[in-house]
């Protein structure tokens, strides 16, 4: 069992430790707003001021694609509009994806004594990509993505499917998420759950803790 120390001191125990993809192992937000920009051009929808900040960012590959597509004339696209992000995606993140500031160092640790797995709303072709370039592929034991299983996050599937993968029960794993939707899935997974990163996370949610950053983070044996 490993204990995870959060950044209000907090310590919180695991057998196993799930975490999300994007914004808590990947820097990958600028590189989603270039590929979503890409689809999008290449359906010929209305051009929008995409900035650092994606419109898929940790939405399920539909719900997202229904808002892009939304914004940009794309209704009723919305399977194109995916299919355009599942061609884009992989190449601009192969070439751009950096891990996390510290995020492999903490990967690492936990890995030495509990199994680790990856659980996330991407697809698999976009998320195999993100964890090529960040050399993460073979730090985990699996990935789970959001097309494998029958909903994406809130719905805990991604979470379940992950502890199955690593042999652990949902109620002594760790999770990891940087989102509202992704904390949501994960506590409704019945997992002990830490928040990462700014949010914005509501008060009640469930997380046990709270992550900052990973510089400040420490990892033990219980």
């Amino acid at each position: 069992m490993i204990a995870v120390t959060d950044s209000a001191c907090r310590t919180i125990c695991g057998d196993g430790l799930v975490f999300d993809l994007d914004g808590v192992l990947v820097d990958t937000g600028r590189w989603w707003s270039l590929a979503e920009r890409i689809a999008v051009e290449r359906l010929g929808g209305r051009p929008v001021a995409i900035g650092s900040e994606p419109i898929l960012g940790g939405l399920a590959p539909l719900v997202a694609a229904t808002e892009l597509a939304r914004v940009t004339g794309l209704t009723g696209r919305e399977t194109a509009l995916m299919a355009a992000i599942d061609d884009a995606a992989p190449a601009v993140f192969r070439q751009h994806v950096q891990p996390v500031p510290r995020a492999l160092a903490v990967l690492d640790a936990v890995a030495e004594h509990v199994p680790v797995a990856v659980a996330t709303n991407a697809t698999r072709i976009i998320a195999e990509a993100s964890m090529a370039a960040a050399d993460i592929t073979s730090r985990t034991r699996g990935l789970v993505a959001a097309d494998e299983v029958a909903a994406g996050k809130p719905d805990p599937a991604v979470y379940l499917r992950a502890c199955q993968i690593i042999g652990t029960d949902p109620e002594r794993t760790i999770a990891v998420d940087d989102t509202a939707v992704g904390v949501a899935a994960a506590v409704n997974a019945g997992m002990r759950v830490i928040r990462f990163g700014s949010g914005p996370f509501a008060a009640n949610d469930g997380a046990l803790g709270h992550i900052v950053d990973w510089i400040r983070v420490t990892v033990s044996v219980c």
